[in-house]
């Protein structure tokens, strides 16, 4: 088996992608569970957070891309 820190860290990466939080970013749609049965639906408040989740590491990374864009003259 893994421990609870290397479980936690697990769901840490899953629940971080990209691709997880736009699935998860509307109302309303399937969750599925570790066994990839549906297991509920997303609240408004969970969509919500994936949003503005997903809109933090945009920034991020725009902020990043800009750093490192360094025009020669």
């Amino acid at each position: 088996g893994i421990t609870l820190p290397e479980w936690q860290c697990a769901a840490r990466i899953i629940t971080r992608r990209w691709k997880y939080l736009e699935r998860i970013s509307v109302p309303g749609a399937l969750r599925y569970g570790i066994d990839g049965l549906p297991a509920g639906v997303v609240s408004e408040h969970e969509a919500r957070h994936a949003r503005a989740f997903l809109a933090s590491k945009l920034a991020s990374k725009n902020k990043n891309n800009g750093a490192n864009d360094k025009s020669v003259t």
